[in-house]
C-alpha cells in the first residue's frame, strides 16, 4: 500500500510539473503598454506612448500617442499582421499599408519586453509592460 501511495504521489507531482513552457511567440501575445520611450537616445516617455496588442491570430493593433509641447495629444492607430523569429529575437510588424518594421527584442519575460527599431536612421528604444493577456 505504501508503494502504491508513493507511486501515485510521484505520478501526480510529475503531471503537475509538466507545465508547457511558453514559447517566444506565446510570450509576445498580449497587450503591451510603453513605460519608457527613447528616440535617438533622448527620453521622450512623457510625450510619447505606445499601446500594442499582439493577437494569437497573428494580427496586431498599435496606438501611438504623441503629446506636443503646445496643443492636444494626437493618437495614430495602426493594424496589420505580425511574425516572429525566435532565433534572431525579432518581431516583424507588417502594416496594412504594406510597410514593414522589424523590432529587435533585447529582453522578453512574461511581463516586460525591451525592444528597439530603426526608423529613418533613428533608433527608437522601448520598454513595454504587459497590461493584458
Amino acid at each position: 500500500m505504501k508503494n502504491f501511495l508513493f507511486s501515485l504521489l510521484v505520478l501526480s507531482l510529475s503531471l503537475v510539473s509538466c507545465k508547457k513552457e511558453a514559447t517566444f511567440d506565446d510570450k509576445l501575445i498580449g497587450e503591451w503598454t510603453s513605460t519608457s520611450v527613447k528616440v535617438g537616445g533622448s527620453d521622450v516617455t512623457n510625450s510619447n506612448a505606445v499601446v500594442m496588442t499582439i493577437e494569437s491570430s497573428r494580427e496586431f493593433d498599435a496606438d501611438i500617442t504623441v503629446a506636443p509641447l503646445f496643443g492636444s495629444p494626437v493618437t495614430n492607430s495602426y493594424t496589420g499582421d505580425w511574425s516572429a523569429d525566435e532565433l534572431k529575437q525579432e518581431l516583424i510588424l507588417k502594416y496594412s499599408t504594406g510597410e514593414q518594421e522589424k523590432y529587435d527584442i533585447t529582453s522578453l519575460t512574461d511581463n516586460i519586453m525591451k525592444a528597439s527599431t530603426v526608423v529613418e536612421n533613428v533608433r527608437r528604444e522601448f520598454v513595454f509592460e504587459k497590461t493584458a493577456q
